[in-house]
C-alpha cells in the first residue's frame, strides 16, 4: 500500500520545514523521495536515519522506551532547526522522531535536508543532529535482561553541541 505523507509547512521565501513527533515508524526511503521533490532549486539532498542500537556499555540492550514532553520537544526541535535555516542556504528540513516502546533496529530519527549545494545540508544536518542528541527533550530508558535504567546524557555528545 502506498503511503502518502503531506508534512510541509511554509516559512519564510521557499523554506520548507516539517517537523513530526510520533509513536509510529516511519519509512526513510519514502521521506527522502519526496524531500525536494519537482524543485529545481535543489542541488543537493543528505539523510540521516537513527536506530535503537542492540547494545549500551557493553550490555545487551532488548528494548528502548523513549519519552517527551511533546509540546517542549516540538518548540525545541522547530528552534534548532530555524537556527539551522538561518545560518545555512537550506531549503527543506523534514524531522521525524519517534517516542515509546522501541527494539533494537528500529527507527528512532530521520533527518532530510535538500540545499543547493552539499556544504549547506551536511553541516546543517550535523548541527541540527548535534543539538537534537543534548538540547531536545526526550528521554531514554534502556532495558536489558538485568533490568533497565535511564540513559544519562553524553559527555561527546555536549563537547559536539558547544563546539558550534
Amino acid at each position: 500500500m502506498q503511503k502518502k505523507l503531506h508534512f510541509f509547512h511554509q516559512l519564510q521565501g521557499a523554506d520548507l520545514l516539517s517537523i513530526r513527533i510520533q509513536e509510529d515508524d516511519f519509512d526513510p526511503g519514502l521521506i527522502y523521495n519526496l524531500v525536494g521533490k519537482d524543485r529545481k532549486d535543489i542541488g543537493a539532498k543528505v539523510a540521516f536515519t537513527g536506530l535503537v542500537k542492540d547494545f549500551f556499555e557493553l550490555e545487551e540492550v532488548t528494548s528502548l522506551y523513549i519519552e517527551h514532553y511533546h509540546s517542549m520537544a516540538k518548540t525545541q526541535l522547530k528552534n534548532i532547526c530555524q537556527a539551522a535555516l538561518e545560518r545555512w542556504q537550506i531549503k527543506e528540513i523534514h524531522l521525524v522522531h519517534r517516542f515509546g516502546l522501541l527494539k533494537p533496529g528500529d527507527n528512532i530519527v530521520n533527518l532530510v535536508l535538500a540545499s543547493h549545494n552539499r556544504s549547506d545540508v551536511f553541516q546543517g544536518g550535523t548541527f541540527i543532529m548535534d543539538y537534537l542528541k543534548s538540547d531536545a527533550p526526550f528521554w531514554k530508558k534502556e532495558f536489558n535482561r538485568k533490568g533497565s535504567a535511564w540513559v544519562n546524557q553524553s559527555l561527546d555528545d555536549i563537547q559536539k553541541m558547544n563546539s558550534w
